[in-house]
């Protein structure tokens, strides 16, 4: 195991491993982690939920032009709607039509990497496609300024 010796003003030598260190660090990152969390009002939750469930709908019938189009500002900025459609058909479209959905998780965050701060609820959903029968999908929900609710992030795993 790694060790270092740090003296202290004393002059007395202290020994702290690399495990020490490590345990310190990831204890610092969930301290400070937290204050990314908060609690998010039910009326929001639905909300982000509701909006989540009719994008699906749109992508559920090939519709990839429209659920671009009702996408948050940040998916829009960071893909072009002709990639979206492109991709989603290469992706998304083999995998045929849900015949189940369920919420599996729920988390708010104010803030999200490569992202702004600001309101952002991740839903995990178990589906279960046609060609595909076990596939988590997962929407990153922002709150934009209008207050609306909309996509800014979609993966498939």
């Amino acid at each position: 195991m790694d060790q270092f010796t740090h003296e202290s003003r004393g002059g007395d030598a202290r020994k702290y491993s690399s495990l020490g260190w490590i345990c310190i660090f990831f204890g610092l990152l969930m301290l400070f982690s937290q204050g990314c969390t908060s609690k998010i009002s039910q009326e929001d939750e639905t909300a982000a939920v509701d909006a989540a469930r009719a994008w699906l709908t749109l992508m559920d019938a090939e519709q990839y032009a429209a659920g671009w189009q009702a996408a948050a500002a940040f998916l829009k900025e960071s893909v072009t709607e002709d990639k979206w459609v492109e991709t989603m058909a290469i992706v998304r479209k083999p995998m045929g039509s849900p015949l189940s959905r369920k919420v599996e998780s729920t988390k708010y965050r104010t803030m999200r990497p490569h992202a702004l701060k600001g309101h952002y609820l991740i839903i995990k959903y178990k589906t279960s496609f046609a060609n595909k029968p076990q596939v988590e999908e997962s929407l990153t929900m922002m709150k934009e300024a209008d207050g609306t609710w909309r996509v800014g992030g979609y993966h498939l795993e």
